[in-house]
């Protein structure tokens, strides 16, 4: 047996109230434009949500090439690493085997000496006080043959050597 509603209204209650059902009446116009409103604000949040996360992401992926690239950067800036592309380009501009190999010798020298006496091996660590210091390091230390360097050549001084002290 079903049961009947004794009013028409109360059919009409039971049947809008049920979970997942709308009334069919439409609403007054100035509801409808504000549920035009909130949809389109609703709608410009999401937007700028998504564009904030693209943003974000952006963001991110420059901050890993920056380190990438900062990372290459620091390779680059070995004394070491220095020195073999000056080299380098050396051999490009089609230096003669001699002048190659007497830069690559002084330019050693230098390189030992930061290292062993200042323990530099960054370029940006290297301050004119320490240049000083290499030209000193020349004129006082004798090099394997006991004989004095020279700044403008990292070899031998003139006259050192030949009977003269």
């Amino acid at each position: 047996m079903v049961v009947r509603p004794s009013a028409p209204s109360a059919a009409a209650a039971l049947t809008a109230k049920r979970p997942g059902r709308r009334s069919q009446k439409k609403g007054s116009p100035a509801t409808e434009n504000r549920a035009r409103a909130q949809r389109a604000k609703l709608e410009k949040q999401a937007e700028q949500r998504l564009a904030h996360a693209a943003q974000e992401q952006a963001e991110a992926n420059t901050a890993r090439r920056k380190t990438a690239r900062q990372d290459r950067e620091a390779r680059r800036r070995s004394i070491e690493s220095l020195i073999d592309a000056y080299l380098q380009d050396h051999i490009g501009g089609n230096r003669s085997d001699k002048t190659v190999e007497w830069h690559r010798i002084a330019l050693g020298f230098f390189q030992q000496f930061l290292q062993e006496q200042l323990a530099i091996n960054e370029i940006d660590e290297v301050e004119a006080e320490d240049i000083s210091a290499w030209f000193t390091h020349l004129r006082k230390v004798p090099g394997v043959r006991g004989k004095l360097r020279t700044e403008r050549s990292g070899g031998p001084q003139r006259g050192a050597g030949k009977g003269e002290s």
